[in-house]
């Protein structure tokens, strides 16, 4: 092989390595200044998976709550006091905070990054906000999380009938289990604190049965062990799904909701039945106490407050949510509620007055859009057609539009015109206008029906035009004031996504 030939090849080679290098340099500096951005607030709040607020137990007036991939830890009377776990790679889907208010668990469902969809929970310190350990073992989604009273263990179910305890000191497993049936209550009870080595009461429930568990130290084999005992049922048999539960410390009861709206009550210490009462419609999916009341969320948006003793209970007051009321925490003389819809409430226990702190969007978001001179004001349109406009000072929606039509049309695209008027495109290519007000919902300023065959993707206005991008490949130019079309620019194949004008060089500019 000719020397200078191979020569020859070998600086070529280094030059283009050097010139590759070069520009991977260039590419990490300017991921440098992109993951410099902080992020510095966040709305939203995924309310579909169960038991995802809680109050912080040594300060009330702090909560933790779910956003995607987030969680949130947030001050109730300072929404822009917001602080942020970030490291899970799916939804989080399940949350416990210690009694202590020192660790977090949060959990999430199956990662769809790998080839098996591993769920795993992370073990966070609140004090460093830092990561302890990741808990793995679970697959398809974390459903349950609890931890013990003094925080040594963590209990956990995934979609897999996975029930596993971890040590939280050494993070080893102490127990892992794989059931026919899902477990759909974990609940730690009393502990025995006068031992060595501390008991634990563990009440667990699957297939119908409520079970006693006690988590022992075993001086043989020098670790925990787990030995389950059933709950005595009545003769006639009792079939019911279990949702949630709250355990009244001063009776040992435990208060067990059902799919079918009822409570059923348990005597812990006798492992018996006591009662069942019918509470709610649509599934009781939150349950909490202060033992001279019971607080319920329902299925069917209602918090019901029931006072009494033992068996007898008798519903005192109820309010109604937007939403299925998916999590419950009471903290003091408050309560913290989430729903499906979104929204987050905190809640007068005392009255069951409501007051709403939070709403989000719980569809994909298409668009979003600032006014041109204020920057404390967007508005955002939905999938489920939607429109909010929101003001930053404050995060809250100062109001809401809808299309007003019997079957809601996707929205697409939105913005906001110099004379705060919202321009709003469709899926069923209609264009359509709403004024600011401060109702909760404001009307039908105007409408262009059929303004496109088809959606209408990408908007923009001034206060002279309206320009109107559709999925038929159309640009069209619409007078301002008299909403009457003006020309067709520009014909394609194509739907377009943005449309702008350069105003100095009197162009239109459009981006497929």
């Amino acid at each position: 092989i000719n020397a200078e030939y191979m020569g020859s090849v070998l600086l070529d080679y280094y030059r283009k390595k050097d010139l590759m290098d070069s520009k991977r340099s260039a590419v990490a500096s300017k991921q440098a200044e992109y993951d410099s951005l902080e992020l510095e607030h966040i709305v939203g709040y995924t309310g579909k998976y169960s038991n995802t607020i809680h109050y912080l137990p040594t300060n009330p007036n702090f909560y933790i709550y779910n956003i995607g991939g987030l969680v949130v830890i947030e001050d109730v009377q300072d929404k822009h006091n917001q602080k942020f776990l970030r490291g899970h790679d799916m939804h989080v889907c399940a949350l416990a905070i210690s009694s202590s208010s020192r660790l977090i668990a949060s959990g999430q469902l199956g990662t769809a990054f790998a080839r098996v969809p591993e769920a795993p929970i992370i073990l966070w310190d609140l004090r460093s906000m830092s990561v302890l350990n990741t808990f793995k073992g679970l697959k398809g989604r974390v459903c349950l999380i609890s931890f013990s009273p003094d925080e040594k263990f963590l209990a956990a179910t995934g979609d897999n009938n996975t029930f596993v305890i971890w040590n939280c000191e050494d993070y080893c497993v102490v127990f892992n289990r794989v059931y026919e049936a899902p477990i759909t209550v974990v609940h730690w009870g009393l502990m025995r604190k006068d031992l060595k080595h501390p008991s634990y009461t563990l009440i667990t429930a699957n297939a119908n049965n409520l079970f006693v568990n006690s988590l022992e130290f075993d001086l043989a084999t020098m670790q925990y062990n787990l030995k389950a005992a059933a709950c005595q049922l009545p003769s006639s048999g009792l079939i019911r799904t279990y949702t949630c539960s709250y355990l009244d410390p001063t009776t040992n009861n435990i208060f067990v909701g059902t799919s079918g709206g009822e409570l059923a009550i348990f005597n812990i210490t006798n492992r018996i039945f006591k009662a069942i009462l019918p509470v709610s419609s649509n599934g009781v999916l939150s349950v909490t106490g202060n033992g001279e009341n019971i607080f319920i969320g329902a299925g069917d948006g209602r918090v019901r407050k029931l006072r009494g003793a033992e068996t007898k209970w008798a519903i005192e007051a109820e309010i109604i949510l937007e939403g299925k009321v998916s999590s419950l925490s009471l903290g003091g003389d408050k309560m913290i509620a989430g729903t499906s819809a979104g929204k987050i409430y905190q809640i007068q226990a005392q009255t069951l007055t409501a007051t709403e702190i939070s709403e989000s969007h719980i569809d994909s978001i298409n668009d979003i859009h600032f006014r041109k001179d204020r920057l404390d004001i967007f508005t955002t349109i939905d999938n489920s057609g939607i429109v909010r406009v929101w003001d930053l000072n404050e995060f809250f929606i100062l109001t809401r539009c809808t299309s007003g039509t019997t079957t809601r049309p996707r929205g697409i695209c939105v913005c906001i015109g110099e004379d705060n008027t919202i321009v709003s495109g469709w899926e069923d290519g209609s264009i359509r206008a709403f004024d600011i007000t401060n109702k909760k919902f404001s009307a039908l300023k105007w409408e262009i029906s059929n303004g496109h065959k088809g959606p209408v993707t990408a908007l923009y206005v001034d206060e002279n035009v309206i320009l109107s991008g559709g999925a038929d490949g159309i640009v069209r130019v619409w007078a301002r004031k008299a909403h009457t079309l003006i020309c067709l620019l520009y014909t394609s194949d194509a739907a377009d996504d943005l449309l702008c004008v350069d105003l100095g060089g009197r162009r239109i500019i459009k981006k497929k």
